[in-house]
């Protein structure tokens, strides 16, 4: 990077640097972020299994917009979800339980090892 970045902490508490362009592209992400109003939200972090996600709880909740309502869940998105392989379906029951809990019951049951719902952030920020 060039002498313009800053480090910063972002994603899940991972430090890195970043320019002053991505500074500007992270603001409009912001932006887009809070104008939308999205039912469901599913984190599923590359790299990540779900107990690393769930260690960092604080740092996602304060990463997804306060003025969502959204039901939030986390998953393993290492096991299911960030590379192609023979786990297709089980990804897609455990997306079809976090969408539709009242009609894929059984998936969550199945699949409750790997996904868990969170508590949004409180309202106030966005």
């Amino acid at each position: 990077m060039l002498g313009l970045g800053r480090k910063e902490r972002m994603g899940l508490g991972m430090e890195v640097g970043i320019t002053l362009e991505e500074e500007a592209v992270a603001a409009e992400v912001a932006v887009l972020q809070a104008a939308l109003e999205p039912d469901v939200v599913i984190v599923k972090p590359c790299g990540f299994g779900l107990d690393r996600t769930l260690g960092e709880l604080d740092v996602l909740r304060e990463a997804l917009p306060r003025s969502w309502r959204a039901r939030v869940y986390v998953a393993d998105g290492n096991a299911y979800f960030n590379r192609p392989g023979p786990r297709i379906v089980e990804s897609l029951e455990i997306m079809a339980a976090c969408m539709h809990p009242e009609s894929f019951g059984d998936f969550a049951e199945k699949h409750a090892a790997s996904v868990q719902r969170i508590t949004a952030p409180a309202p106030g920020r966005s």
